[in-house]
């Protein structure tokens, strides 16, 4: 090892000698959340530092922290009227505090929530929120304005003033970084396939999240068509936030939710509504298509960077074309060229949890870095 290369390795990991030991609240509202920090909160218990943890009972969350071996406290499953979401939202807030008060945390961490931001304005305990979306007006106003930083993609576009934290990197790396996952080909056996057997992935979302509300997916005649062409040319598989009727329901997916990954790194491709199993896709150096009618500031960085995603508006002429594209991709498939292509993303981006662990451990002064020479976060490449 060079004088260089054991300098960098020194300047690291030389806060883990130093740094006080935490007491950290963190609120999950979404699966996707669970692979943020589950590496994350792992190394943090290494270093010695204890988490009180509360999740919103949708999908599979439940599952996955189950299986990740993460202690939890249910907050319920929320509402899908605007009284209800009221309600919930207030109640919401009421059983953090109570809870807060209880295990008296350090500091209040969270993806996105609205909530748990809300018990940071109350109670004055320092918050920090991690997001990458930049629809979801609503629950940012009841975020940003009582959280201590909020930390984004550098492709992130919303402009949130001085709070606003730059990580080059995508939420996904920080699970599907090679320091993490090694994708499993038992999968194959799983999904009762033959060995590198082609297979497409097809995702349908509910809708039902603050920056979905009120926007229009895809027709029921539209994926039973897509279901249909696809499956001239590779198998399909179906994961589905909502219930899928009788001719879909024989292609859905059925695999332990942990699961998931693995099927994506083996895919020959992912076509669907959510950005978020897009990017991972994507992150994997898998072609994914995403169909939505509003975009997402690392979608676009990704298809302008790579070229590994595509962003169509939900139209009968996109989805021809979105249709064609997935014909073509699929007939000139190459695992060697998917490898490259993870390999150079990967080498793009920084380890998003490695940074994240650094930049919880040393708050508030990481922020006063970041802000004063965003260029620190190099060291965690």
């Amino acid at each position: 090892m060079s004088n260089k290369s054991f300098l960098v390795l020194i300047i690291k990991y030389f806060y883990i000698v130093i740094a006080d030991k935490m007491k950290i609240f963190i609120d999950i509202c979404h699966p996707a959340d669970v692979h943020f920090f589950r590496n994350f909160i792992e190394l943090m218990k290494n270093r010695g530092h204890s988490f009180f943890i509360t999740a919103r009972n949708k999908d599979c969350t439940f599952d996955l922290l189950d299986f990740y071996n993460i202690p939890y406290v249910s907050r319920g499953k929320g509402s899908g009227n605007t009284a209800g979401r009221i309600f919930y939202m207030l109640n919401t807030v009421r059983r953090l505090i109570n809870l807060e008060k209880n295990y008296r945390p350090d500091l209040l961490l969270a993806f996105a929530s609205p909530y748990l931001a809300q018990v940071s304005r109350l109670t004055g305990i320092p918050g920090i929120t991690v997001n990458d979306t930049e629809s979801g007006s609503l629950p940012d106003r009841l975020t940003y304005p009582y959280v201590e930083a909020v930390l984004t993609p550098e492709c992130n576009y919303k402009d949130i003033g001085d709070k606003k934290i730059k990580f080059r990197g995508y939420k996904e790396i920080s699970c599907l970084h090679p320091n993490y996952f090694r994708p499993d080909k038992e999968i194959y056996s799983l999904l009762g396939l033959k060995q590198n057997e082609k297979y497409i992935l097809v995702r349908w979302v509910s809708r039902n999240v603050f920056h979905d509300r009120g926007k229009s997916g895809m027709s029921v005649k539209q994926k039973e068509r897509i279901i249909e062409e696809f499956s001239k040319y590779a198998r399909v598989f179906v994961s589905s936030e909502t219930e899928l009727n009788h001719r879909m329901l024989p292609f859905k997916i059925n695999i332990p939710a942990e699961k998931m990954h693995d099927v994506l790194a083996h895919s020959t491709l992912l076509f669907g509504e959510s950005a978020t199993m897009a990017a991972e896709a994507s992150v994997l150096g898998r072609p994914a298509i995403f169909m939505d009618n509003t975009g997402r500031g690392y979608i676009t960085d990704m298809e302008k960077k790579y070229g590994i995603v595509s962003h169509y508006n939900i139209t009968e002429e996109n989805m021809i074309t979105a249709m064609e594209k997935c014909i073509g991709l699929i007939a000139s498939f190459d695992e060697n060229s998917c490898n490259a292509m993870r390999k150079r993303i990967i080498a793009d981006n920084i380890d998003v949890t490695a940074f994240l662990v650094w930049f919880i451990e040393n708050f508030p002064e990481s922020k006063s870095i970041m802000q004063d020479n965003p260029d620190y976060q190099n060291i965690f490449y």
